[in-house]
């Protein structure tokens, strides 16, 4: 379970309103290490679906929105994807990507 902290106030003088959310990733990145070590390699019981990652909301959008990920074709979302992991592999749900192929499914963000 993820917690969401969050704060707004009203700055008078400014005329503007302050709103700041913050997000504890602890139990994110602690499952995931849990995650790497299930012999499944992030598959289902049916291996219809492969869970390869779980990364905040709060890590992943700003990185998103950074190196234009929405706008991005699957194949680039894939090497992006691939880059992130390599760089942060905290957030990976798998010690290691047995394929190297994007084909191979879609990335589904959650």
């Amino acid at each position: 379970m993820r917690r969401m902290y969050e704060d707004s106030g009203i700055d008078l003088r400014k005329g503007l309103l302050e709103y700041q959310a913050t997000e504890e990733i602890t139990d994110a990145v602690n499952a995931n290490l849990e995650s790497q070590a299930d012999p499944n390699n992030g598959f289902t019981a049916e291996r219809t679906m492969r869970k390869i990652a779980d990364i905040p909301v709060a890590v992943f959008h700003p990185w998103a929105r950074k190196i234009g990920y929405y706008h991005m074709d699957h194949l680039d979302r894939w090497r992006a994807m691939r880059i992130f992991l390599a760089e942060h592999p905290e957030y990976r749900a798998v010690e290691r990507l047995k394929n190297d192929t994007a084909n191979q499914s879609h990335i589904i963000i959650k």
